[in-house]
């Protein structure tokens, strides 16, 4: 039996939409189709793979990551609170009450 794990990827909002779409119009769950159709695509038996231009996509799904990162990095340029600031910050709220 085949082992199991799972994959996160990124992908456009649109493209999410249509799989979620096609998967319940063939009553598979979202996971079972997307594993269907990698399996395709990877094999070279998905109509067109061949012609896919894989490099458009990846040059779009790369500025997609850039810019998640960059966000990620902006909003966490200050370290997180020490144990003693939490506890501070606990009494003073505790006061306040």
């Amino acid at each position: 039996m085949n082992e199991i794990t799972s994959l996160t990827v990124k992908i456009p909002t649109e493209l999410k939409e249509k799989l979620k779409a096609e998967a319940e119009e063939k009553s598979l769950s979202l996971s079972q189709l997307t594993a269907a159709l990698l399996d395709e695509v990877l094999a070279g038996t998905a109509p067109g793979a061949a012609d896919v231009d894989r490099t458009e996509y990846q040059d779009d799904l790369e500025e997609s990551i850039e810019a998640d990162s960059a966000a990620d990095n902006s909003a966490s340029s200050e370290p997180p609170l020490t144990a003693k600031e939490l506890r501070g910050l606990r009494k003073l709220l505790r006061k306040k009450k």
